[in-house]
C-alpha cells in the first residue's frame, strides 16, 4: 500500500514539476548564451545595443527561474501534504485502508525524492552558466571546457592537502545536508500538524506563525550552541590541536561533523514522531 501512496504523491507533484523543471532548463540555457554575446562583445554596436535589453532580461529571468524553482518546489511539497491531510480531502485520505504511519511515511519518501530532483535540476542549471557563459575557447564548441580544468585542479590541490580525509568530508558533507533537509522537512510538517489541530479557523496561518515562532527558537539555540562551540576552541582546544599530528586534527574534525550530524538527525526524528502522535491521537476531522 505504501507504493500506492508514494506512487499518487508523486503523480500529484509531477504534473506542475516537469513544467517548472523545463522552463528553468530553457530560461539557463537562454541566459548562458546571451551573458556569452555580452561578455564576447560579437555583435554590432547597433545590434548590441538591441540586443542587451533582451539579454538583460533573460539573464534576470533565468536566475529569478533558478530561484524560484526552489520555492515552488517546496510548496509543491508542503502544500501537498496541508491539503490531503488537513483540508476536505482529508477526510477522503483518512478513510483509506491504510495506518496514519504508512500516510506520513509516503509524505516524507515524496518531499525527499522531489527534493533530490530539484538539487539535480538547480545542479543542470548552474552548470549551464558555468559551461556556457565564458567566452569560447579559441577554436573551441559552445561548452567552454576551462570549467572542467579549473573544477580538476581544485580538486587535485585539495587531494594534495588533506588526502583521502576529502573523501571524508564530502561524504560528511552530503550526510549533513540530506539531515538538515529531513530536520527542515520534519519541522515544517510538525507546524502544520499542530497549526490544523489547535486552530478551528486559518489554520495555514497558525501553522505559519508556529513555524516562525519554532525557527525563532531553534536559531537562539544554534547561536548559544555555537557561542558555547567557540568558548570551547579558545579556552585552548586550538592549542591542542595546532600542537596535534595533521591525522588527530582530521580526525576531531571530522568527529565534530559527525556530531553535528547526529544531533540534527535526533530533532529530526523527535518532530517526525510528534508529527505522528499526533495525527494518530490528537487528530480529529469530524
Amino acid at each position: 500500500m505504501l507504493k500506492k501512496l508514494l506512487k499518487y504523491d508523486l503523480m500529484s507533484v509531477w504534473r506542475i514539476w516537469w513544467i517548472q523543471a523545463l522552463t528553468v532548463l530553457g530560461l539557463s540555457v537562454l541566459g548562458a548564451i546571451s551573458l556569452r554575446i555580452i561578455i564576447s562583445e560579437t555583435l554590432g554596436d547597433t545590434m548590441f545595443g538591441i540586443f542587451y535589453v533582451f539579454a538583460g532580461l533573460f539573464i534576470i529571468l533565468s536566475f529569478i527561474g533558478i530561484a524560484g524553482s526552489m520555492i515552488a518546489n517546496s510548496l509543491l511539497i508542503y502544500v501537498r501534504f496541508y491539503k490531503h491531510f488537513f483540508t476536505d480531502e482529508g477526510y477522503l485520505t483518512f478513510t483509506l485502508p491504510v495506518s496514519r504511519k504508512k500516510l506520513l511515511l509516503s509524505k516524507s519518501l515524496n518531499a525527499l525524492i522531489w527534493t533530490a530532483c530539484e538539487v539535480i535540476l538547480i545542479t543542470i542549471s548552474v552548470g549551464i552558466f558555468l559551461l556556457i557563459s565564458p567566452p569560447m575557447e579559441k577554436g573551441g564548441f559552445l561548452i567552454n571546457t576551462i570549467i572542467y580544468k579549473e573544477l580538476f585542479s581544485a580538486l587535485a590541490m585539495a587531494w594534495q592537502n588533506i588526502g583521502a580525509w576529502l573523501i571524508v568530508y564530502v561524504i560528511e558533507v552530503l550526510i549533513i545536508l540530506l539531515c538538515y533537509y529531513i530536520l527542515s522537512m520534519s519541522i515544517v510538517y510538525c507546524c502544520i500538524t499542530i497549526g490544523a489541530i489547535i486552530a478551528k479557523k486559518n489554520k495555514l496561518f497558525a501553522a505559519i506563525g508556529i513555524y516562525y515562532l519554532t525557527n525563532a527558537v531553534i536559531s537562539f539555540v544554534a547561536q548559544l550552541l555555537l557561542f558555547l562551540g567557540i568558548a570551547a576552541l579558545s579556552g585552548g582546544l586550538i592549542i591542542i590541536l595546532e600542537n596535534a599530528s595533521p591525522f588527530a586534527n582530521h580526525c576531531v574534525a571530522a568527529m565534530l561533523l559527525l556530531i553535528g550530524c547526529a544531533a540534527m538527525a535526533l530533532f529530526a526524528a523527535l518532530a517526525y514522531f510528534i508529527t505522528l502522535d499526533m495525527l494518530e491521537r490528537k487528530l480529529n476531522l469530524s
